[in-house]
C-alpha cells in the first residue's frame, strides 16, 4: 500500500533530509520545505 495524498503535515524532526527522503520513498513528492524558528515552534 502507498500514500496517494496528503495535503499537510506539521512534524518536527532532527534529520530533515532524512525524513525528506523517507516519505519520498514511499511514493510522496517534496514540493517545499521551509524551517521554523522562535517561541512558537
Amino acid at each position: 500500500m502507498t500514500i496517494q495524498h496528503m495535503k499537510h503535515a506539521g512534524t518536527v524532526v532532527d534529520d530533515l533530509v532524512a525524513a525528506a527522503t523517507f516519505f519520498v520513498e514511499h511514493g510522496l513528492k517534496l514540493q517545499g520545505e521551509k524551517p521554523v524558528e522562535g517561541p512558537g515552534a
